[in-house]
């Protein structure tokens, strides 16, 4: 028979009106990034981890609010990273993992593609050099 104690329990705090606040604050600075990428080009990086206000009561909202759109990634490198698009496009949650999984940091990017996921052009000469070498192979 199991015991209570080995129930694992999770504690959720209700928001507080300032948890409500600055989960606004950081979804009307989305729009003005989302705005200026599409009038400019240029859209931008919110480092969540860097806002010393933002508990995990606003991070659990604004995520919430952001919710989940239709394209995801798993980026692996010495950790790895989540990428998911949320629910609006050109908006997207990157999670960053060290080697032991831990959480190192979030952001939220603004852009058409994130960073993470566009080829680096020396990555992009060696796949050529690669190919290359693998159908000169079948040639013989």
């Amino acid at each position: 028979m199991s015991k209570l104690s080995q129930i694992p329990v999770r504690v959720e705090q209700m928001p507080t009106d300032d948890d409500v606040a600055i989960a606004q604050s950081i979804l009307f600075e989305i729009h003005d990034k989302l705005q200026n990428l599409l009038a400019k080009g240029e859209g931008g990086i919110i480092d969540l981890r860097s806002l010393p206000a933002l508990n995990q009561a606003s991070l659990q909202l604004l995520e919430n609010w952001l919710s989940l759109g239709e394209v995801s990634a798993m980026v692996t490198g010495v950790g790895k990273t989540e990428v998911r698009e949320t629910a609006y496009a050109g908006v997207w949650w990157l999670v960053f993992h060290n080697q032991k999984g831990d959480i190192v940091t979030e952001s939220i990017q603004i852009a058409e593609v994130p960073d993470i996921l566009k080829s680096q052009l020396g990555d992009i000469e060696l796949g050529f050099k690669k190919l290359t070498r693998a159908l000169s192979a079948l040639e013989k």
